[in-house]
């Protein structure tokens, strides 16, 4: 399946990637055709109003207030089958808990995650009581997408060709859809892609 069309004037690339990873619910309604530069300064004025600023941890907090789903069940089909993955690679046990948190804003409206620290998505395992490991990551398509920062631990290759489920926007295809072939090189890709992600949690645990 090649990519479909972006969705409210947005790249495929980027309709791609919430289609994904999922977005979060709007934080506040704004024009749709403002620039980057004019919403930016709509997000700044937000930061400091709410007395986030551009603290880190701070402004993951106020992503985790704006899901859509329950962190620990993930509604898009690849952040589901990503979360069951490394559930069961990690060995989670009862008491522990694996969360997923979409870092991607509804339309245009970028969160300040994604605009400052190149975030667009994460995982939390709370391993032990009160000690949390998060692994922070992005999706990317081309080389000149990747991005960088102190607090990105990992980029993520999407092929072009890579055929996926979607459900998120409700499109129609899900896995049972995709033919057998499609659906062995998709759990390939899930299998490689949280490998990743797993090395990243094991390198403190």
């Amino acid at each position: 399946m090649k990519p479909h069309l972006g969705y409210f004037g947005e790249s495929p690339e980027e309709s791609i990637k919430k289609e994904l990873l999922g977005t979060t619910k709007p934080r506040e309604a704004l024009p749709l055709n403002l620039e980057f530069y004019e919403y930016q300064e709509h997000l700044e004025n937000f930061l400091k109003k709410e007395d986030i600023g551009f603290k880190f941890e701070k402004i993951l907090d106020e992503i985790k207030k704006r899901q859509r789903f329950d962190p620990t069940k993930p509604v898009p089909s690849f952040a589901h089958d990503l979360y069951l993955f490394l559930a069961d690679e990690l060995g989670i046990e009862e008491d522990q808990e694996l969360k997923y948190f979409t870092a991607i804003g509804p339309e245009k409206q970028k969160t300040a995650a994604d605009v400052y620290y190149n975030i667009q998505a994460f995982f939390e395992w709370e391993k032990d009581p009160g000690k949390i490991k998060r692994v922070t990551f992005r999706l990317h398509h081309k080389d000149y997408d990747k991005r960088s920062s102190t607090e990105l631990d990992a980029n993520i290759y999407i092929p072009d060709d890579l055929a996926y489920p979607i459900s998120y926007r409700g499109l129609g295809l899900k896995l049972k859809d995709l033919t057998p072939h499609e659906q062995k090189r998709y759990t390939q890709y899930i299998n490689k892609t949280g490998a990743e992600l797993l090395d990243l949690f094991k390198k403190t645990y």
